[in-house]
């Protein structure tokens, strides 16, 4: 069976802090936000062959 062209929306997050200063920046904070929608989905700990990203810093 070929995944090739499927797609799927699998969990969401957000990350927020009282003082609108996170611990996290760029990369490192789209991949905890990445692995913590893919454990609302369920499905945490699988692995990934490719994400798509968008906006947040390059």
């Amino acid at each position: 069976m070929s995944m090739r062209g499927a797609a799927a929306i699998v969990g969401v997050t957000d990350e927020v802090s009282p003082s609108g200063e996170l611990p996290l920046r760029g990369r490192a904070l789209e991949a905890k936000v990445f692995r913590d929608a893919l454990d609302d989905a369920g499905v945490g700990g699988v692995r990934t062959r490719s994400a798509t990203r968008g906006g947040g810093e390059p």
